[in-house]
């Protein structure tokens, strides 16, 4: 009966990953087919790419990757933990990678888990995650809004979009939101709702701990700058496939707010697809469509190169180590 349960438990949860996966290729999918008339005219930006603009933006990457790595001792600090830089960062980056892998629990109960082994209390690391989580998307938050007000992006937007398209994503958006809040409320059951329970405690019990502000402020700091950094590691791609740019304020803006859409959507690991197609959307009326649509390509096939590199510099030493044991055993047999 136990071994029934357990199955099913494990059909359920894969069964549910199954079901984002499908999803997110099914947006993959229409978006392509929707952008099919485009084929000739992407395929001569993208032999016309600069490949130093491009290069520029994968270093600007790794610096942003790393530095925000990082972050994560911060956070800790402003729980009073302290952690050594290095070994956090590198804890940081190997987990993160996990959330590509079916299901959205891997790459916390990862780095829990490898706090938890380098002396962090588990309730201290269990604590972290949600707190930076927060930290992020209030960092986010605040650049997307600061960057497109102060561009008048959305001003540009309202003179060229038609209005019926409008008020159907505002109504779009509305309805994602109240569905959201209709589910916690009388679904109580379904995993999504659960998920926010926790994160609700989480926090609850955030506001009982004896947080330090100083460093709260550094982090948020942090996070913030880090996240104009990345628009501006953005831009640079834009510069690679255009000679038309929105502009800083707009480019930085646009970029956070693509973060923010991707993250909200569930259903597509890691926002595939669906922040893809919600920044050619935003950047659309202020630049070329296929401009915008082979830019937002590139960087995401940017930000996997730079996570890639990122994980493999962190296994490189342990790599070289049991080479050189290798090497040394056969020459002992020689």
């Amino acid at each position: 009966m136990m071994g029934g349960g357990i199955v099913s438990v494990a059909r359920s949860r894969w069964g549910r990953a199954l079901l984002k996966t499908a999803l997110a290729a099914v947006v993959i999918v229409f978006a392509f087919r929707a952008l099919g008339g485009y084929g000739h005219t992407l395929a001569g930006r993208l032999e016309h790419v600069r490949l130093g603009w491009l290069a520029v933006a994968f270093v600007l990457s790794i610096v942003y990757r790393v530095v925000n790595a990082f972050g994560w001792t911060l956070v800790l600090r402003a729980l009073g933990q302290r952690l050594d830089p290095i070994a956090g960062a590198r804890m940081w980056l190997v987990s993160e990678t996990l959330r590509w892998l079916p299901g959205s629990v891997w790459s916390m109960f990862s780095r829990v888990t490898q706090a938890t082994r380098a002396g962090v209390p588990a309730i201290l690391a269990s604590l972290s995650l949600p707190l930076e989580l927060s930290l992020t998307i209030g960092a986010w938050l605040a650049t997307a809004g600061v960057g497109l007000a102060a561009s008048g992006a959305p001003g540009a937007w309202a003179t060229q979009v038609p209005m019926p398209w409008v008020v159907g994503f505002a109504a779009g958006l509305f309805a994602v939101v109240a569905g959201g809040v209709a589910i916690v409320r009388w679904a109580p059951s379904l995993a999504i709702s659960r998920k926010v329970r926790g994160l609700r405690g989480a926090l609850g019990e955030l506001q009982g701990s004896r947080l330090r502000v100083g460093w709260l402020f550094a982090t948020a700091t942090l996070f913030t700058a880090l996240c104009v950094f990345n628009g501006v590691a953005f831009q640079t791609v834009i510069r690679a496939v255009s000679d038309v740019s929105p502009g800083w304020a707009a480019t930085i803006g646009i970029n956070a707010a693509g973060w923010l859409v991707g993250f909200f959507a569930f259903f597509a690991p890691a926002g595939v697809g669906v922040r893809e197609g919600g920044m050619t959307a935003m950047l659309a009326p202020l630049m070329p469509v296929d401009a915008a649509l082979v830019a937002v390509l590139l960087w995401r096939v940017v930000q996997i190169a730079v996570e890639g590199v990122c994980l493999a510099a962190c296994f490189a030493p342990a790599g070289v180590s049991a080479i050189r044991r290798l090497l040394d055993g056969a020459w002992a047999e020689i």
